[in-house]
């Protein structure tokens, strides 16, 4: 085969400057209405506030050919399993229509839920307002949602969204602070350990993740995490708020962002060509994606790596893009056919850093990676692995080396330059953003590094 022509090294990308430290201030305790099941606000100690810091990646350099490297690391946990929802019911009442990207959504909810707290926001008047919803028709809405939930497939992730447009168009032109309120109280009614963060202008919704969530202000309370999620990325200044310790009775469950299901969402699909050149042979195959899927993940809170590789590919995008990428392996030899997924991998897309692409750290699925115009290191690992996995049947793992991700994969065969070793597994280093670099080349500057290691 030819000699690769490697791509001409460029600056590495900076990290972003983390968000300010929340500071949760004292608050007078909560004035309960009689009989009604509300979470008390009790004063809380403030904690270290801190945000996850995002993987920021490195550009490509040029391929080293210099002696292969060989380390060992230790094996990580799998993630957890998301429960079943509960069923629905059928309902009257005021009839309620929107479209959820692209899918038509109807249900019906009671006129009482349509509530406005007002300002300024305080304890007096978030114990009227729970009041007040506790007294509504809320749990036919509530079984509804459940309902679509499992219909269209939606995560956690999914789940708040929709819940959040339903809010939206039953409020009408309500205030934020009016829409969060009643998406805590669906949240918290739907067994979610769902709190609020407020002040006298500002009411956001706290929420506990299975998984780390990156570039997030969170609050530590008896060693769990409460994440300040919002349906887009829309800044929120949170140096002061109140929040509280208590949880609502039977509402334990934190967000799972797993994407175990991909989302049925409606929408005609478009058509992507993709190009690649191995051995001499340029390749060209149509990718078929869902362009209504690409603002439901635009705002995906950025979480862990293998999330993003553990999840599925869309029917559609894998009937086209597996099938036109088998025939180009079949026959080949172990090896060839990994550096032929490694070479479409690390060329059939432009490189772009997330920074200079979004203005901000966001990890891509695979459909998004195939929509967008560039994509960077991550977004290809995570690509590469769904490829060896699903096509050659091979084990892959994710390897974090500092401001970079790249993969290895466990050859049935002899293992091939680089490598590291798993529970005495000897897997080779495959790197899809070393641009041209064959199997078993790790950057140079990684070469016997010893990475933090994900399993998929």
């Amino acid at each position: 085969p030819p000699t690769p022509e490697p791509l001409p090294e460029q600056p590495v990308a900076k990290k972003p400057t983390p968000p300010e430290p929340v500071i949760i201030a004292q608050p007078a305790p909560v004035v309960l209405p009689p009989a009604v099941p509300i979470p008390v606000v009790k004063p809380v100690t403030p904690p270290t506030i801190v945000t996850q810091k995002p993987i920021v990646p490195v550009v490509p350099p040029q391929p080293d050919l210099g002696e292969s490297r060989v380390v060992e690391i230790p094996k990580e946990p799998a993630p957890p399993a998301v429960p079943p929802p509960p069923a629905a019911e059928e309902v009257s009442g005021i009839p309620l229509a929107f479209s959820f990207f692209g899918s038509n959504i109807s249900m019906h909810y009671d006129e009482k839920m349509n509530i406005s707290m007002g300002q300024p926001v305080d304890n007096q008047k978030i114990s009227a307002y729970w009041k007040s919803m506790a007294q509504t028709d809320y749990k036919k809405l509530i079984n509804q949602s459940l309902q679509y939930k499992d219909q269209l497939q939606l995560n956690d992730w999914g789940y708040f969204l929709f819940l959040n447009m339903t809010a939206e168009n039953i409020l009408n032109d309500s205030s934020d602070n009016d829409r969060n309120l009643l998406v805590w109280f669906m949240l918290t009614k739907s067994g979610y350990e769902a709190k609020i963060g407020f002040r006298d202008d500002l009411v956001t919704i706290l929420l506990p993740a299975s998984s780390k969530l990156f570039g997030r202000f969170y609050f530590s309370m008896e060693g769990k995490k409460f994440y300040a999620v919002a349906p887009s990325e829309k800044e929120q200044d949170l140096k002061k708020i109140f929040t509280y310790k208590a949880s609502y009775p039977g509402s334990d469950k934190s967000m799972d962002f797993m994407v175990r299901s991909y989302p049925l969402l409606a929408g005609e699909t478009s058509t992507k060509k993709l190009s690649f050149n191995y051995d001499g042979k340029e390749h060209v195959i149509a990718v078929q994606i869902n362009q209504n899927n690409i603002p439901y993940f635009e705002y995906y809170p950025q979480t862990e790596v293998q999330i993003y590789a553990d999840a599925p590919f869309p029917k559609w995008m894998e009937n086209s893009m597996l099938t036109a990428l088998l025939p180009l392996i079949k026959g080949k030899s172990e090896v060839d056919a990994v550096n032929l997924l490694l070479r479409f991998s690390q060329t059939a897309f432009e490189y772009k850093t997330d920074q200079d692409q979004f203005n901000r750290e966001k990890f891509l699925f695979p459909e998004e990676t195939v929509f967008y115009p560039y994509s960077d290191c991550e977004d290809r690992s995570i690509m590469f692995s769904y490829l060896v996995r699903n096509l050659l049947g091979l084990e892959v793992i994710l390897l974090h080396y500092p401001n970079h991700i790249a993969t290895a994969v466990l050859l049935k065969g002899q293992p091939v330059g680089d490598q590291v070793i798993v529970n005495d597994k000897h897997f080779t280093i495959c790197d899809p953003t070393y641009i041209n670099a064959s199997i078993g080349k790790a950057m140079p500057q990684f070469r016997g590094v010893v990475p933090e290691v994900f399993t998929l």
